[in-house]
Order: structure tokens, then C-alpha cells, then sequence
């Protein structure tokens, strides 16, 4: 299972039935109930037959996470087969490099060798158990994907939409500023600029709102950080792009627009 062992050893021929019972526990484990020492050579009791007065702590491995992948890794225990009362069911773990289901024919011919009545069922790759462990939270990610995508499509409407409104209902200024000598480049650089105020103080008032907002989606993510600043700062330019184009574009067309007919319209 490639997990690996922090101090001490894992389990040897010499743990039969006979020998003294000995355990390997989880980091957590070692943590929580032996904080600050060192747990190797100290007893402890499972609750288990045959381990529920005393065993002697040998090793120490990595903690492991068996059903949800965004939950925390609880204390666990290691008891030999060798040395605990028989399970009432097993779990056989096979490595390949190949194909690990092209297995199955010869796992089933081993355990039938062995004995006949013993049957296997719920063979699966390790694959496709962390898929099924983590498909709730993959199933949350997709979720709120599409709710932000949504979310942000519909915010770049509605900036580009308030934005051009605003700088269209300055046309008839423009057409006065080029009809008095203002250059094209002038006026559009100079709503633009204009623009680019309420854009760096909305920006602002936006990031602080998600801010406040993203901590109560906390418990959503697993192994990413509420204020990740690449996802805000990648978000933050694009939608004040979007905003840069929408006064950019308007005071374009206005600033190319005969005079005449800008004072014109009503």
C-alpha cells in the first residue's frame, strides 16, 4: 500500500500467534495519545480479542484517509494476521504493473487453491475507489463551477453594459470636445482614464466583498486556500478589462462621429 514507515518496524514472521502481541499505529494515533514522547516499546489497548489488556508498539506509519479524501485522517491501529482472531472478512491488496484487474483469474485460482468456499466479490481497482471517495467533493467542485462561471459571465454583462451606457450618455460632451479641436486619441484616453477610477475603486469594494464571502465556502474546498491570490487577481483583471473595453469602445465611436451630427442628436 506504499505507506510509509516513520520510526520503528513493521510486522516480521517472528509476530506469530505465540509472541507477544505488538501493534503499529498511525501518526495521528501517535500524536493524539502520546503527544510530545515517543510511543515506540509503549503499550496500549485496541478493545480487540487477544489486544484488549496490552500490546507493545513497534512502528509508526503514515496516516491514511479510507473513506472521504477532504476529512481529516482519524487515529488507526495495525494488528498482524498472524496474531488476531480470524476477520470475518479480508481485504487482499495485489500490485501490477500491468493491468492490476487482469489479476482477478489468477487471485481467484490462488484463494479457490487455498479454499473453495471462500468467495470474492467487490473487486476493484485502487483507481476507482479514491474516484468513488472523492466523488461528492468532485461532484461540489463541478457544482460550483458552473454557479461561478454563470456568475462571472453574468457580471462581465452587466460591467460592460453600465460602463458603455455611462460613457454613451456622454457622447454629446465628446462631440463638443472634438468639435473644439480635441484629438480622437484625447477624448478616448481621457474616458478611459475616467473609467479607470470607479473601475480600481469597484475592484477593491469586489475583492473585500469575496473576501468575506469565500470564508463561508471554506468548507468546500479541500487542500486549496480561501484567499488564493492567483484566482482573485486572475478574476480581478479580467473583469476590469472587460470593463476598460466597455468605455473604450463607446467613446471609440463617439470620438469618430461627426460633430455635426453628435450636437444634433437629442
Amino acid at each position: 500500500m506504499k505507506i510509509p514507515l516513520i520510526r520503528g518496524r513493521v510486522f516480521t514472521k517472528v509476530d506469530h500467534r505465540d509472541a507477544p502481541k505488538v501493534v503499529v499505529i498511525s501518526e495521528t494515533t501517535a500524536q493524539r495519545y502520546f503527544p510530545g514522547e515517543d510511543a515506540i516499546g509503549k503499550p496500549i489497548g485496541l478493545g480487540v480479542n487477544g489486544y484488549a489488556q496490552r500490546a507493545e508498539i513497534v512502528g509508526i506509519v503514515g496516516d491514511v484517509r479510507h473513506a472521504q479524501l477532504d476529512q481529516p485522517p482519524g487515529p488507526d491501529a495495525y494488528v498482524s494476521l498472524l496474531q488476531a482472531p480470524p476477520p470475518p472478512n479480508v481485504y487482499l491488496f495485489a500490485r501490477s504493473v500491468n493491468d492490476p484487474i487482469a489479476l482477478t483469474p489468477v487471485v481467484r485460482q490462488q484463494v479457490a487453491a487455498l479454499n473453495r468456499d471462500l468467495p470474492i466479490y467487490d473487486v476493484q481497482t485502487m483507481a476507482n475507489r479514491v474516484s468513488n471517495a472523492a466523488s461528492r467533493a468532485r461532484f461540489n467542485a463541478i457544482l460550483l463551477g458552473i454557479f461561478a462561471t454563470i456568475a462571472m459571465v453574468l457580471a462581465a454583462i452587466g460591467i460592460y453594459g453600465v460602463v458603455s451606457y455611462t460613457v454613451r450618455q456622454r457622447t454629446r460632451e465628446i462631440g463638443i470636445r472634438v468639435a473644439l479641436g480635441a484629438r480622437s486619441e484625447d477624448v478616448v484616453r481621457h474616458e478611459v482614464r475616467r473609467a479607470a477610477v470607479l473601475i480600481f475603486a469597484g475592484t477593491l469594494l469586489g475583492l473585500a466583498g469575496a473576501l468575506a464571502a469565500t470564508q463561508v465556502l471554506e468548507t468546500f474546498l479541500y487542500e486549496v486556500k480561501p484567499d488564493d491570490p492567483q484566482t482573485y487577481l486572475l478574476i480581478a483583471v479580467l473583469l476590469a478589462g472587460v470593463a476598460l473595453l466597455a468605455s473604450y469602445v463607446p467613446a471609440r465611436r463617439a470620438s469618430v462621429i461627426d460633430p455635426a451630427i453628435t450636437l444634433r442628436t437629442e
